[in-house]
């Protein structure tokens, strides 16, 4: 599924990984769907996709399709948490072709960048949200 190659895709960047750190103390990569575990030590990621349509023609729908996510980018600053949404920005935007799962994403445009203060202390979230362009293939 398209969240799933996502997830494998951002969790595997070179410049991601320069920012959640390669070996963890919680032995995860730092990358979530939905949410991240209580406790989860910082800086680290939530992918939740928010929305999506089909592309109709006068046939039907087609396989390719948009949809919408957003990357919760958590650190312990609120420049940390800026250069982390960055690092995933531009992994979405200069990648094309299979996800790891088998998604084909033709495009990644970036709709929304943002920072605000979450209620934990010291937790600065920098939101990005991101329109895709991709083929749904079920599986």
């Amino acid at each position: 599924m398209l969240d799933e190659g996502l997830n494998q895709l951002i969790a595997t960047s070179a410049t991601v990984l320069a920012q959640v750190g390669a070996s963890r103390k919680d032995k995860t990569t730092g990358i979530f769907g939905g949410q991240a575990p209580g406790q989860t030590p910082l800086p680290f990621v939530v992918i939740e996709q928010i929305g999506g349509d089909p592309i109709m023609t006068l046939d039907g729908p087609l396989l390719t399709r948009t949809a919408r996510f957003k990357f919760s980018c958590h650190s312990d600053s609120r420049l940390a948490a800026k250069r982390l949404m960055k690092a995933v920005r531009g992994t979405l935007e200069n990648f094309t072709g299979m996800l790891p799962d088998g998604t084909n994403l033709q495009n990644a445009e970036t709709v929304l960048e943002a920072d605000a203060f979450e209620y934990a202390p010291l937790d600065y979230v920098a939101p990005l949200e991101v329109e895709l362009l991709y083929d749904d293939t079920g599986s």
